[in-house]
């Protein structure tokens, strides 16, 4: 099964008629877009086109359009070419509008990241310093928007924790720590964000470069006394990632 199927199906685990709520793009829209980029579109974005192009359901990603139409018109409208390495997926509305883009570093799958619109512009102006990350994948974006909107920012009993600063390791602290307290890991964890589950207790860390580790936990009221358990845990875990007395805060 695709990682896009995937990621519906784990949507469908919140609301049974998710996939009943999802519209691809028009065949003909996707050919043109295909055409217009000049090279096949990566394949997380070409499935994604094809099952959710038109209507996402419930899922909001905060950024405009995301239709295989719209993305054709942006690159028809732009100078130059689109580096071989990026796909832009979506395009931003805000003034000053941000646009979505798969970016492929080496053999990895494609991760969804950020960058400020060139959209009827220059290619040349699209500055690589300023990516910001999104997603490990874009498969990974739509699980992870589907558990903080239908779980872990509603549910009943949850908590939200942060780090004082980066910390390097982490996220491979993490997984041991994840297994200590008998989480299951789910599939769509990657590089920047670690996702797990024990009964209806969801948790979730995330980091990226350069910025402090976050970790949410949530779960419903019949699972409290664990619950309470996997907190402690959490909360002892971040206790000593905090920085000694006096030492400045550097997140």
């Amino acid at each position: 099964m695709k990682s896009i199927d995937k990621a519906i199906d784990f949507c469908a685990e919140f609301d049974p008629d998710f996939p009943e709520l999802l519209e691809g793009c028009a065949e003909e829209d996707i050919d043109d877009l295909r055409e217009e980029l000049g090279r096949p579109l990566f394949p997380e974005h070409l499935r994604f086109l094809e099952r959710m192009g038109e209507k996402k359901g419930w899922l909001d990603f905060g950024r405009g359009d995301m239709s295989a139409w719209a993305v054709e018109s942006s690159l028809g409208r732009t100078d130059g070419a689109m580096p071989e390495n990026l796909c832009l997926i979506g395009l931003g509305e805000e003034d000053p509008a941000i646009d979505m883009f798969l970016r492929q570093v080496e053999d990895s799958e494609p991760a969804v990241v950020f960058n400020q619109s060139v959209n009827g512009f220059d290619w040349s102006l699209l500055d690589s310093k300023k990516f910001r990350p999104g997603a490990d994948s874009l498969a990974q974006l739509i699980c992870v928007r589907a558990l903080l909107d239908r779980f872990l920012e509603i549910a009943p009993i949850r908590r939200q924790l942060k780090l004082e600063r980066h910390e390097s390791e982490f996220l491979t602290e993490v997984d041991e720590f994840f297994s200590q307290l008998g989480l299951e890991p789910l599939w769509f964890s990657g590089p920047t964000t670690r996702v797990a589950r024990r009964k209806s207790i969801r948790i979730m860390a995330r980091q990226y470069p350069g910025i402090a580790g976050m970790i949410f936990i949530a779960a419903e009221i019949e699972d409290g006394e664990e619950y309470a358990e996997v907190l402690l845990g959490t909360e002892r875990y971040i206790e000593r990632h905090e920085p000694p007395s006096g030492e400045p805060n550097l997140s």
